[in-house]
């Protein structure tokens, strides 16, 4: 499902959005979307020898460009955190 992390957070995140407005138009009480990122399809933390880094199964980088993506989309569907 890694090919549509970004399409899911939008779609859910678009949804809590309109949720979230539609029930503050009933009562006037400010709602929040909340997101979530993860977990990922692999560890950057277990490794066959964990002393080692170089042999984590995910790079800090790949992981930081995934949760960026996963992010983004988050925000682009009306997520305020």
């Amino acid at each position: 499902m890694e090919a549509i992390v970004a399409d899911l957070n939008f779609a859910s995140a678009r949804l809590a959005r309109e949720a979230a407005d539609a029930a503050e138009q009933k009562d006037g009480v400010c709602r929040f979307v909340a997101g979530a990122l993860g977990p990922t399809n692999r560890t950057a933390s277990i490794s066959p020898m964990s002393t080692i880094l170089a042999f984590a199964r995910l790079s800090f980088d790949d992981l930081a460009e995934a949760y960026a993506e996963a992010a983004a989309a988050l925000i682009e569907g009306g997520a305020d955190i």
